[in-house]
């Protein structure tokens, strides 16, 4: 091979490298918290960059984030947000883009310049919705199984802007202060809109465990909405433990099966809560059981409570078995080397 041909090659993979230069930076930061960026870890603190992919864990901790072009970000506890995009030109801001998305907890957003520019060029979305903005500020709270709780909220100046909330079934539009939806699946159409009667100090992961009754009733009289849905179905949160609950930065002991710290009142896989000997969380909801353990690498299995499952890990010097109902007819063998 010519020297030539190397010098080319190697100016190629130079210029397809991609480098993610800073997009933002923590603002302000309290209690535990991290960015994950590749395969390494940065505990979150003030002035901590935020980059194009990261994704930004709140344990028992909060942060604020302002992006490059003074959108602001608020991060509640328990929550995880992905940045998947930005791209910010000052001389061109109409031109620029952002998209990310919040996975669980409850963030608030406040529009920046792309936001005001463009904001066709701002996608924002949760599990279960992506929300459209007209230059507004707005939340959004995410549980366990991805049903977003969306409200629109003031902007600084006393007035209110717009956004719209769709899922595959169909939109809502929102322009009135504390105007809010709720989304259930990506398969059906977001609740019809309705007032809350709170402020922004009450918009966190509150609204998880504690749907306002207005909300509740707007899903329930919706002949169209999420079939099947009643209110006791509604009002069950797995108040006892849920994805909130887990601490993701404080996971790091093996197993040992004569620990006598094992809760005997707990069984792995058939009782809701977090196993501190095994470092299983079993999360119960009426129709699913979810495994999820976070020992070097994650382990995160949900099944149908109709189908009940044995799991067999070997994973991190550890033997574990789960059986996530009575008898079950299947197995499932991970092994980690």
């Amino acid at each position: 091979m010519s020297q030539l041909l190397r010098n080319s090659i190697f100016l190629f993979l130079i210029f397809v490298t991609p480098v993610f230069a800073s997009v933002g930076e923590i603002t302000a930061h309290k209690g535990n918290g991290e960015i994950r960026r590749d395969k390494s870890a940065f505990e979150s603190k003030k002035g901590l960059s935020v980059n194009m992919m990261d994704k930004i864990y709140t344990a028992n901790g909060t942060s604020n984030i302002t992006f490059n072009d003074k959108t602001n970000l608020t991060v509640t506890a328990q929550s995880e947000i992905i940045i998947d995009d930005f791209v910010y030109s000052g001389n061109q801001p109409a031109s620029s883009r952002m998209s990310m998305a919040v996975l669980r907890g409850t963030a608030t957003f406040t529009t920046g310049l792309i936001g005001k520019a463009n904001s066709k060029n701002v996608r924002v979305r949760t599990p279960t919705a992506s929300i459209g903005i007209r230059g507004t500020n707005f939340s959004m709270t995410v549980d366990e199984l991805g049903g977003s709780i969306i409200v629109l909220l003031p902007n600084a100046d006393g007035s209110v802007g717009a956004i719209d909330v769709t899922t595959d079934a169909g939109t809502v539009f929102l322009n009135q202060a504390f105007q809010a939806t709720k989304t259930m699946s990506p398969e059906t159409k977001p609740a019809k809109p309705v007032i809350l009667k709170i402020d922004e100090s009450q918009i966190s992961n509150i609204l998880i465990v504690s749907t306002p009754e207005a909300l509740v009733e707007a899903v329930e009289n919706d002949p169209l909405g999420f079939s099947g849905l009643n209110r006791d179905l509604l009002a069950f949160r797995f108040l006892d433990f849920n994805a909130l609950d887990i601490n993701e930065l404080n996971v790091d002991l093996l197993y040992n099966p004569l620990d006598t710290k094992y809760l005997f009142d707990h069984e792995d896989g058939k009782t809701s809560g977090f196993n501190p000997t095994t470092q299983v969380n079993t999360i119960k909801s009426e129709t699913h059981t979810q495994i999820i353990r976070m020992v070097e690498n994650t382990i995160d299995v949900k099944n149908s409570n109709d189908s009940p499952l044995r799991i067999e890990m070997n994973t991190s010097g550890s033997y574990i078995v789960i059986e996530t109902g009575d008898s079950p007819m299947s197995t499932l063998r991970i092994q980690q080397d």
